[in-house]
């Protein structure tokens, strides 16, 4: 092989390892921050990803609950 053909083939391979790892780590891409997550949707935003239960109540007269969750990503609950 020449050695033009070898380093183009460890970059085509470097780019690939690259495209892999970036694409493993889809909970850090959220799409709003603080108060611009007002009525967006947790979990299409990213920010249900790391959200934490902080209070939590249950309806009265049904067997349903109402949680409060905290995102430390997205600084919003």
């Amino acid at each position: 092989m020449s050695r033009t053909r070898i380093i183009g083939l460890l970059g085509a391979v470097t780019l690939g390892l690259s495209g892999a790892v970036a694409a493993g780590s889809p909970a850090l891409a959220v799409t709003c921050y603080g108060d611009y997550c007002s009525g967006q949707d947790p979990e299409s935003s990213g920010c249900s990803a790391d959200a934490t239960t902080t209070a939590s109540a249950r309806i009265w007269g049904t067997e349903s609950y109402i949680e409060l969750r905290w995102s430390p990503t997205c600084k919003t609950n």
